[in-house]
C-alpha cells in the first residue's frame, strides 16, 4: 500500500512544497541587499553557501552516489549550471529594481518559455487545453501585481531582468528533462554539479567585474540572509523542483511557479511593508484553478 501511494505523494507534495519555499527567496534577497550589497555578490554568496553545504552532505552521506553519475547527465548538469548561475543573478537584479510582487510575476512566465523550449528541443507537446490553464493562471498573476505597476526607468529595468531570468530558468529546468532516466540514476550528484558550475560561473563574473573584495566582510545579519538563500532557497527549494522534474514535464513543473506571487506578495506586505492591494485576492482563484487544470490534463502524459 505504501509503495502504491508513494508516487502519488511525490506528485502532490513536491511542487507545492518547492513553491512555498521559493516564495521566500525575494524576501531574503531584499533583506540581504539592505547592507548595500551588489546583486552579483548576493547571487554568488548564495551559491557558494549552497555548493559548500551540498558538497559536505555528499562527502559524508552520499559518496557512493558519485559512481552512478556521468555521461549525458554530467553534460546536462554543466549546461544547467550555466543557465542557473545567470538565472540567479538576473533574478536578484529584478528584485532590487522592482517590487517583490512584480519580480515574481515575471518569473511566473517560466511555464510559457518552458513549453516553447520543450516543444522545440524535446518534442514535448503540451495538451492543447494546457495553454488555456496557463493563460488563466497568468491572468490571475497579473491581477496580483497590477496595482504595483509603476512605469519608470528603474522599474522597466527590473522588468527586463525578471524576463531574462524567466527565460534562463526555463532553460535550466529543461536541461533536467533532456537526460533519459536511465542515464540519471543519481539525483544528488546532478544538483551538486549544477550548483557548483553556477557558482564557478558567477565567481568568474565577480573576478572580471573587479568585485572580488566584496565577497566577504559582511555583517553577521547579512550572512544569515545569505545562509537562508543558500540552504533554504537553493538546496531545499530548487532541489525539490529538480526532483519534481522526474515526474513532470518542464512546463508542468514550472506552472507551480505561478502560485508563488501570492505568497511572496503577502510576505512582502508583512515583512517589508510593501503595498498590498485587493488585486492579490482577485488573483487567488484563477491562479490555482489554472495550475490544477494544467496538472490534471498532464497527469498521464
Amino acid at each position: 500500500m505504501a509503495n502504491r501511494l508513494s508516487p502519488t505523494f511525490r506528485r502532490v507534495a513536491l511542487l507545492p512544497a518547492a513553491s512555498m519555499v521559493l516564495a521566500w527567496v525575494p524576501i531574503f534577497i531584499r533583506l540581504a541587499a539592505e547592507g548595500d550589497v551588489p546583486a552579483l555578490i548576493i547571487a554568488f554568496d548564495r551559491l557558494m553557501i549552497a555548493s559548500a553545504a551540498l558538497t559536505l552532505y555528499v562527502v559524508i552521506f552520499r559518496r557512493d552516489s558519485l559512481t552512478a553519475f556521468g555521461g549525458r547527465a554530467l553534460i546536462a548538469a554543466v549546461c544547467a549550471g550555466l543557465f542557473f548561475g545567470f538565472h540567479v543573478y538576473t533574478y536578484v537584479l529584478a528584485v532590487k529594481y522592482t517590487t517583490v510582487a512584480n519580480s515574481m510575476l515575471l518569473l511566473a512566465t517560466i511555464p510559457m518559455f518552458a513549453a516553447v523550449l520543450g516543444h522545440v528541443f524535446l518534442k514535448e507537446k503540451p495538451h492543447p487545453l494546457s495553454y488555456a490553464g496557463i493563460l488563466l493562471a497568468m491572468v490571475g498573476t497579473a491581477l496580483v501585481v497590477w496595482g504595483d505597476l509603476r512605469w519608470d526607468p528603474e522599474h522597466l529595468k527590473g522588468d527586463l531582468f525578471g524576463l531574462i531570468s524567466a527565460v534562463l530558468g526555463a532553460a535550466y529546468f529543461l536541461m533536467r528533462r533532456m537526460v533519459p532516466k536511465k542515464d540519471l540514476r543519481a539525483f544528488v550528484p546532478y544538483i551538486l554539479t549544477v550548483y557548483v558550475v553556477a557558482m564557478i560561473v558567477l565567481l568568474l563574473t565577480v573576478l572580471v567585474t573587479g568585485q572580488a573584495g566584496r565577497i566577504f566582510g559582511h555583517p553577521p545579519l547579512t550572512w544569515f540572509w545569505f545562509f537562508m538563500l543558500g540552504i533554504f532557497g537553493t538546496v531545499l527549494g530548487h532541489s525539490l523542483f529538480n526532483k519534481a522534474l522526474d515526474y513532470f514535464k518542464a512546463h508542468v513543473a514550472g506552472s507551480w511557479i505561478l502560485t508563488e506571487p501570492i505568497i511572496s506578495a503577502v510576505l512582502a506586505w508583512v515583512i517589508l511593508a510593501e503595498a498590498f492591494n485587493r488585486h492579490v485576492l482577485w488573483g487567488v482563484v484563477p491562479i490555482y484553478v489554472g495550475v490544477v487544470w494544467i496538472l490534471w490534463l498532464e497527469r498521464d502524459r
